[in-house]
This record gives structure tokens, sequence and C-alpha cells, in this order.
């Protein structure tokens, strides 16, 4: 069966995945309550960033996908991803 990656269905199951949690439990269906300041550093040339490295995005999506955890629907600027259940 296949569900649309939206953030409704993200909220759902970060609740079913934290209830399992008592000290997660105050948590629960709140993944996306403060903003992600992830930074990288380039070590080959000392500068810092902020965001995800593009290729850590593509590596994640690839990998998902080739698991059967996505599927992509689509292709170019118009493909998107379904969670795959």
């Amino acid at each position: 069966m296949l569900f649309p990656l939206s953030e409704t269905v993200i909220r759902g199951l970060h609740y079913d995945l934290v209830r399992y949690f008592p000290e997660a439990s105050g948590h629960a269906g709140g993944y996306k309550t403060a903003p992600n300041n992830v930074v990288y550093y380039n070590h080959e040339t000392g500068e810092k960033r902020t965001g995800l490295p593009r290729r850590t995005v593509q590596y994640a999506l690839k990998t998902l996908s080739g698991r059967k955890f996505l599927q992509l629907l689509g292709k170019g600027a118009a493909s998107r991803y379904q969670l795959v259940f």
C-alpha cells in the first residue's frame, strides 16, 4: 500500500515510534518543533556551512529507494517520493 509522504504521515509515524519510549513520550507526534541547525565542516578548505550537504540527501534518497522504503514517482523536476509500507 502506498501513502503520500506528507507532514501528517510523518507526524503519525513519529508518534507511533516514540510512544514506546516512556522518557520521550512528551515529544510523541511533535517531530519538528525546533529548526534544524546542522553544521558541517569541510576539512580541506576549513569552511563551515549550515544545512545538509547535497550528497547526503541524494545518498539517503538513493538508499531508501533501493531498500524499497521510498518509491520514486515522475522524472526530472516533477519527481517526488512516496513512502512504501
